[in-house]
């Protein structure tokens, strides 16, 4: 099934959890869009259904966006190969839209280049309070906020990333 989570419809209340993994909820750039997504999971999810939402921590991500070419990893294909994975972004500070241009380059087993992809990708950056805002204006109450997968404290300076876990609790 291929869907547009900001039209998500799976149903009223029919989940207890819901997880929009990747980060990939910064690829949503638009605050409205934002939004429209947010109240489409909550919609989704039972009173006390729980919505996991991992984000990059923008003050620690920022700073790669330097226009410089890091190296992402290299990893063994199955024909004993290798996928080199790189790229470089640049921020737009006024907006907080990263553009980012991936590349992905396949050597086969005698190390010869076999093929090259570029995705260019584009997200937005959402602070900590900015998200807390858009949360609180489709009702999720806040229930935790990590700062890694291992559910590590966030500290703004250094962690990560900001991992999320929002309620659908009936407000009074």
């Amino acid at each position: 099934m291929k869907a547009d989570v900001r039209y998500l419809d799976l149903g009223e209340g029919e989940f207890d959890l819901a997880l929009i993994p990747f980060h990939s909820f910064f690829e949503i750039l638009l605050p409205r869009d934002q939004k429209l997504a947010l109240r489409a999971v909550l919609g989704s999810l039972r009173e006390g259904g729980r919505f996991v939402c991992p984000l990059h921590n923008p003050a620690i991500r920022a700073r790669s966006a330097d226009g410089a070419l890091r190296l992402n990893g290299s990893f063994p294909t199955a024909e004993g190969g290798l996928l080199v994975v790189s790229g470089f972004e640049t921020l737009d500070e006024s907006s907080g839209v990263v553009d980012r241009v991936q590349l992905y380059e396949f050597f086969d087993a005698s190390k010869e280049l076999c093929a090259k992809r570029v995705l260019p990708m584009r997200f937005a950056l959402i602070d900590r309070s900015g998200f807390a805002e858009l949360a609180d204006a489709v009702d999720f109450v806040p229930v935790a906020l990590y700062g890694d997968y291992d559910r590590g404290e966030y500290i703004e300076e250094s962690s990560p990333f900001m991992v999320w876990v929002l309620e659908k609790t009936r407000r009074p």
